[in-house]
């Protein structure tokens, strides 16, 4: 079974990479293509990515390499040499973290598995030494939690328009279906035969107007259910 090399993320000026930072498509390890892609995000251990086909978390390791360079989630020997030298995290409280890896720095923050469990820190509330180890800059930090402020609004915005479309889309498929129903059920009223043509005029009128009642509770206009009834009638 083939290896894949562990990914600890880089630093990123912003928790999304918008499009124009991007490749247009990504093609995952088992040959599936994302094509539109519009944003990526690191996710926790995940990289979320929204695309033509909506939004859709991987797994780093699931991501072809070609277009995890294209990414930019390769991390580069000095980065990693960094990560490496932070095995022990204080806090100006006193706390201290041992037995630390998986580090992953961001400008404003350091994530990070311990002995007892997992952990996110901000820098102001770590020691002078763990800040050194991971390279922070407060102005770095700052504009980076800007960034990611706006960001976060942006993507909130794409994230709702999303949904929007596809339960708009979900309401016209529900609605094609309505009157695709109401058609079927005009079809299986007999015009044809005697019991309708036999009876009173006021029998036929009872039943159409039950018919255009039907079809205009499935979306059609008056015109369109008069339209479909005397089709039927007279076919």
């Amino acid at each position: 079974m083939k290896a894949f090399p562990l990914l600890i993320f880089p630093l990123l000026a912003t928790p999304w990479i918008m499009a124009k930072d991007l490749p247009p498509t990504i093609t995952l390890r088992d040959g599936r293509v994302l094509e539109g892609v519009t944003a990526m995000a690191i996710d926790a251990e995940k990289v979320k990515i929204t695309h033509s086909g909506g939004i859709s978390r991987h797994d780093p390791k699931s991501i072809n390499p070609d277009s995890q360079k294209a990414l930019g989630l390769e991390v580069t020997e000095q980065e990693s040499a960094k990560m490496q030298k932070v095995t022990v995290i204080k806090t100006l409280d006193g706390t201290i973290y041992e037995g630390v890896r998986a580090v992953r720095i961001k400008p404003s923050f350091v994530s990070f598995v311990y002995r007892d469990g997992a952990k996110s820190l901000r820098f102001e509330v770590l020691d002078e030494l763990t800040r050194k180890q991971c390279g922070y800059d407060p102005a770095l930090a700052a504009e980076f939690d800007k960034q990611r402020e706006k960001a976060e609004v942006d993507m909130a915005k794409l994230e709702a328009q999303m949904a929007a479309t596809a339960a708009k889309a979900s309401i016209d498929a529900e609605y094609a279906q309505m009157r695709q129903q109401a058609l079927m059920r005009l079809e299986f009223v007999n015009f044809g035969s005697s019991n309708y043509w036999g009876g009173s005029s006021a029998s036929r009128g009872l039943r159409d107007a039950a018919m255009t009642r039907s079809l205009q509770n499935s979306g059609f206009s008056s015109g369109e259910a008069n339209f479909y009834i005397n089709r039927a009638k007279f076919r």
